[in-house]
């Protein structure tokens, strides 16, 4: 925000002013003084709940008015550099900012509370989680040990262990096998074929380390370089 107007601006530098326009004429309304606010624009869903692919829907169907813009920082203002300056203090300074702002512009809530009772009610929200920040922490553009992400979504990695080979219609694999390792003993936990599962197995090894499975039937192992892990393959029998 300057003398020059409202300017919406990604985190890669792109001006996307034009594709926002509502939003630049809402906070052009507010009449404040010149300079930067840090946020998010998000769409919502039919429960409230932000949707990235009804954000993208948005743009694609020039229904961009949908799209409302969540203010969470405010690293300049009125002239100051307020990057050295506590986020508590920054907030303060934000919420009267935006104490009488026009529905599409808003206020990013802070929520005092434990961590786990406060992404319990997120996730149950349907929400994707939440972002934990210090209090007292500076303003970074960049990732920060003092702002994290806390996500309701469970991950976990797996070393593609083998793979089968295409059968009718398909083309290039049959499938792939998914593997881990739990006390580490890699354990073969399933196939991926067209995001369908198979029920989990546990191939059997000889005593030399190399894999061996049932019915010799097996699929080519794959060989995973620098790991000190046998390599397993997956038999066919398993997939099909």
């Amino acid at each position: 925000m300057d003398s020059k107007g409202v300017r919406f601006f990604t985190r890669n530098g792109h001006d996307w002013t034009s594709k926002l326009s509502h939003l630049a004429k809402a906070l052009t309304n507010m009449k404040l003084s010149p300079g930067w606010l840090d946020g998010e624009i998000i769409a919502p869903a039919e429960r409230g709940q932000p949707s990235f692919q009804v954000l993208q829907n948005a743009f694609e169907s020039a229904r961009s008015r949908d799209i409302v813009y969540y203010v969470f920082d405010v690293p300049y203002y009125d002239g100051y550099d307020l990057t050295r300056v506590a986020l508590s203090e920054r907030r303060v300074l934000l919420e009267s900012l935006l104490s009488n702002a026009p529905p599409p512009i808003l206020l990013s809530q802070a929520f005092a509370g434990l961590p786990g009772d406060l992404l319990k009610a997120a996730c149950g929200a349907g929400l994707e989680g939440i972002i934990g920040k210090r209090k007292r922490s500076l303003y970074a553009s960049r990732r920060s040990p003092d702002w994290i992400k806390l996500k309701c979504g469970r991950r976990q990695e797996f070393v593609i262990g083998g793979w089968t080979d295409p059968k009718g219609s398909r083309t290039g694999l049959g499938s792939l096998s998914k593997s881990r390792f739990p006390s580490g003993r890699m354990v073969v936990i399933c196939a991926i074929r067209y995001s369908r599962a198979c029920a989990p197995t546990s191939p059997r090894r000889e005593s030399s380390g190399k894999s061996q499975c049932s019915r010799g039937n097996l699929a080519r192992p794959v060989l995973i370089r620098g790991s000190e892990h046998p390599v397993v393959a997956l038999p066919r029998s398993q997939t099909e």
